[in-house]
């Protein structure tokens, strides 16, 4: 199909803002070299029928923990609760919960053995639901294998005061960007998909490198930070936005703090509420795309918006044996993938999807 190939582009190597990285860096040789901790956004309040675990574990996904802690503590899947979603190649510490047992001591000895550190046991009166966090602290070691990195304080620097593209990041695409694929033919072709878990993970993947089609657009004019006439104004923290017809003074300065941010559209029904040139912008990025824009209104998802500009909290960098050590905070819903891409070439030594 007619833009198959520059959509996949898009999506898996999206236009940097701050230019093409000259430094290569090496990512994941081993799980401690990514670390990911959770931030909650709520905590457990000490009583009620459910048990929420504080857990570290390396190289497994969050599904295979889940599966795991159900069994240990012999509940079914589908009772166990988690916020969000984490890297398998990777130190990660994030809290489930599940019907609370009888002997939390035993529980704890039990999960040690199959590989899940709890580092807090507390009780609470509901299930921990998806989405039910703020946000994620990294710290990365990346390797530099031709030296130190000459021009990384002014990226730091830059991404301090602009922010980063707030790109999905190739997880979200499957290997090699085989989603989009399975996406194109589910929705295009007529190929049945019965899992239901897979049509939302298809669905989702062609809405998000829609997306980043659109986000690309404004890097390369120069405007994914900054507010045009007719924008879809994200609020910082919340899924709502507004309209704006012109950028005046005081958004300019809710822009500046990073207060509001501009938006791109998640493919749905209704489209989008961008007017003037906002829309003119995200109508020429996705021309060649009707189609499949047709067949995702059709398949009954309504349409939302995600802030173009995404801001990297407590950004900072030490040097550590040839290599560049990061540390930072990111929004639920965020990828360090794109800010590890704004400052290096990066090859991933897991094998896992590459960050181009």
């Amino acid at each position: 199909m007619k833009g198959t190939t520059s959509l996949l582009d898009s999506a898996l190597s999206p236009l940097r803002a701050g230019g093409e990285p000259v430094h290569r860096g090496v990512i994941k040789r081993s799980p401690d070299d990514f670390q990911v901790t959770e931030i909650a956004a709520t905590s457990p309040d000490g009583e009620g029928a459910h048990l929420w675990l504080d857990i570290r574990r390396t190289d497994m996904n969050t599904a295979f923990a889940a599966r795991t802690l159900a069994r240990v503590a012999g509940v079914r899947e589908r009772d166990v609760g988690y916020a969000g979603l984490k890297d398998r190649h990777a130190r990660a510490r994030q809290w489930f919960s599940i019907p609370a047992p009888p002997d939390d001591a035993a529980l704890c000895d039990a999960l040690q053995a199959s590989g899940l550190d709890a580092l807090a046991m507390v009780r609470h009166g509901r299930k921990l639901r998806r989405g039910a966090l703020s946000g994620n602290q990294f710290t990365i070691r990346v390797e530099l294998p031709d030296g130190p990195v000459t021009d990384l304080e002014a990226r730091l620097e830059r991404m301090r005061r602009e922010g980063v593209p707030n790109y999905f990041g190739p997880q979200r695409f499957g290997h090699a960007g085989g989603n989009l694929e399975r996406a194109r033919a589910m929705l295009c072709d007529g190929v049945r998909v019965r899992d239901r878990h897979r049509r939302g993970l298809y669905l989702s993947a062609m809405r998000s490198a829609l997306f980043n089609r659109v986000l690309a657009a404004r890097v390369a004019a120069g405007s994914w930070n900054r507010l045009l006439p007719g924008e879809a104004v994200s609020l910082a923290g919340s899924s709502s936005y507004f309209l704006a017809d012109e950028p005046v003074d005081d958004l300019q300065q809710r822009l500046s703090v990073f207060d509001v941010h501009p938006s791109g559209p998640l493919w749905g029904r209704g489209g989008t509420p961008a007017r003037a040139q906002a829309r003119a912008v995200e109508q020429e990025a996705l021309v060649g795309q009707e189609k499949l824009m047709s067949a995702i209104e059709t398949a009954r998802v309504d349409a939302s918006r995600r802030a173009l500009r995404l801001k990297v909290e407590a950004l900072s960098a030490r040097s550590e044996d040839g290599a560049c050590v990061l540390s930072f905070e990111l929004t639920a819903g965020a990828y360090a993938t794109v800010v590890l891409r704004e400052l290096f070439q990066i090859d991933d030594a897991s094998g896992s999807a590459s960050v181009n």
